[in-house]
């Protein structure tokens, strides 16, 4: 093998690796939000669920608004092979899967003749943590995207790149499987109903309205509309349609904001992103309307140079897969003023979209020269933007991490998570759930963390008056809220940090004990070079009383890094009153 071939090879792999060591290094294995009704409980329900009709009821019980079959029979997969569900085995697997739907793009590439080299692009734009903690930690959500996507992805594979009987029977049950995976999987019939009608093949189109009609019927059979939005989505396309507008151009282009956030008001330095992702919308709409054309026999003005018409079907139905999705999820999503697109567990779509046109672009240079340094361009820039979503994602996702570290302590400690700030709908419902079956220990269905953190065993402990110079703690403590600002060089935090290593409020009562961590401050990328520290010796921490329970407590600091636990102590009674439960 070619000294060429063999370096992009290993290359490849590196990129691999260290995605794995990362997700491995952050992985806590505690579960949030969506995974305990549809996880956890769904084990609960289903042991003791006597007979095929239960089972089979359970299987197929819509959740908002998916039928998340894939995901169950993952979850019953993983408990019956390891005994118990455990969260970072369903983490693993949804990993796997978003790198075989990697491998299948490069499957199709090379098919074309496309080198190693130049699928590092998209190794750079799609192996990376820019996801977020939602995106690479939540397992609701490896369960839902990435297996909707694969299946999707797949069956377009099957239908373009092959055209026998076998290829036609395998893509089917691949659709169907993507429907009952997440709700826009439905998008994968459609479209996959188009490529056979392009193709001319009007009896297989004719067996899959058949196959598509049946499983449409079983999805939305005593269908409830209405799960995720108060109003409809024709409502919201009508009412709100800037905001429907950006969301969709987000939720396309997204993966090149920074920061990746949940849910946004509009703001101007948010444009780029939206603008972007528009242009990647009318881009793949494009490359449609010109197969369209020249299949009817208009000639080709918009592409003149088409590429391999096989890879040009395969991607054009990737692209309309991503882009339908885009409308779809803006149109059902968007609620009040803000921008849901930009959530950041949404950027598998768009790190597709750009692997997509990456792909296509390149198979249409017909310039050796220009090609050549398109790629290397190409390369280049993914390179930056990879190492930069490790560079930022890094700090964000400890965070995360020290979030639910300090949860899982709360919650064993004092029976309540403190974990979703102000979406506050899971709190009671978690919190009740953590009591009634984890730590009482009366459901063996699934393995739990330990916990990691732990106050209460002797640490080391000084005063504030013990502190030396330049180390100071200020706290600031109204009604409402409370701002604690830590400075000084109590312990350097390194960037590969065990995953509970922090600066922590740490309130105590007489009954209750609660944790949460100040978020560490990261260093410029400058400075980082230069002294390879990347987290500044200060940290703080605005929080609202009302994520605690009412009572009198006193504040302490508590301080971990490796084996070294430091508790400082400060003298502040912090006073929390009893406020009314919100959602």
């Amino acid at each position: 093998m070619a000294f060429s071939k063999i370096v992009p090879g290993v290359f490849s792999v590196v990129i691999f690796v260290f995605f794995l060591i990362f997700i491995i290094h952050f992985s806590t294995g505690i579960p949030q939000a969506d995974d305990y009704p549809m996880m956890f409980q769904f084990l609960d329900r289903w042991a003791v669920a006597g007979t095929i009709q239960q089972k089979y009821i359970l299987l197929t019980e819509q959740f908002l608004d998916h039928r998340m079959v894939a995901m169950k029979l993952t979850v019953l997969a993983v408990k019956a092979i390891f005994d118990k569900m455990d969260i970072n085995v369903i983490n693993g697997v949804g990993v796997l899967i978003w790198l075989s739907t990697i491998s299948i793009l490069f499957k199709a590439f090379s098919r074309c003749g496309h080198s190693v080299a130049s699928f590092l692009p998209i190794l750079f734009f799609a192996v990376h943590p820019g996801y977020g903690f939602d995106g690479l930690f939540w397992a609701a959500t490896w369960m839902a995207f990435p297996w909707a996507i694969f299946f999707s992805v797949s069956c377009f594979y099957c239908l373009t790149f092959y055209e026998n009987k076998t290829s036609f029977v395998f893509a089917s049950t691949l659709s169907i499987f993507a429907m009952f995976s997440h709700g826009n999987g439905i998008l994968c019939c459609i479209i996959s109903l188009l490529i056979l009608v392009f193709q001319k093949k009007y009896k297989r189109a004719l067996i899959w309205l058949c196959l598509s009609g049946i499983s449409l019927f079983l999805f939305f059979y005593k269908y409830k509309t209405g799960e995720t939005s108060e109003a409809s989505p024709i409502e919201n396309l009508l009412n709100r349609p800037f905001f429907v507008l950006s969301s969709i151009g987000a939720f396309n282009g997204g993966s090149i904001f920074f920061p990746n956030i949940e849910v946004t008001e509009f703001s101007a330095n948010k444009l780029p992103a939206i603008v972007f992702g528009l242009l990647l919308f009318l881009f793949i709409l494009g490359i449609a309307i010109s197969l369209m054309a020249e299949r009817i026999g208009y000639s080709n003005k918009f592409f003149p140079q088409i590429p391999p018409r096989k890879l040009t079907l395969f991607l054009c139905a990737i692209g309309l897969f991503v882009i339908a999705t885009s409308i779809m999820i803006s149109c059902v999503r968007t609620g009040g003023d803000v921008i849901h697109g930009f959530a950041a567990r949404y950027h598998f779509y768009s790190a597709l979209l750009l692997s997509v046109i990456y792909m296509f672009v390149v198979s249409i240079l017909k310039n050796v020269k220009f090609k050549y340094w398109f790629k290397v361009a190409a390369i280049g820039t993914g390179f930056v933007y990879c190492v930069a979503q490790y560079w930022y994602q890094t700090a964000e996702i400890a965070d995360y991490v020290r979030i639910y570290q300090a949860g899982l302590y709360n919650s064993k400690r004092s029976g309540k998570w403190v974990l979703y700030k102000d979406a506050r709908f899971w709190e009671r419902g978690l919190d009740k759930y953590s009591n009634e079956n984890i730590w009482s220990q009366s459901s063996d269905s699934f393995r739990f963390p330990p916990v990691r953190l732990n106050p209460d065993s002797d640490p080391s402990v000084i005063n504030m008056t013990e502190l030396s110079n330049g180390n100071t703690v200020a706290v600031a403590d109204s009604e409402n809220n409370l701002t604690i600002r830590v400075k000084g060089i109590f312990f350097q935090f390194s960037v590969i940090s065990a995953i509970t290593d922090g600066v922590y409020m740490n309130l105590v009562s007489e009954s209750k004990c609660f944790l949460y961590p100040l978020r560490l401050e990261r260093t410029g990328l400058r400075q980082f070079v230069k002294s390879h520290i990347y987290y500044k010796s200060a940290s703080k921490l605005e929080i609202k009383k009302k994520w605690f329970s009412p009572g009198l407590y006193q504040l302490h600091i508590f301080i971990v890094r490796g084996g070294k636990r430091l508790m400082l102590r400060t003298n502040k009674t912090i006073k929390i009153k009893e406020y009314p439960f919100e959602v």
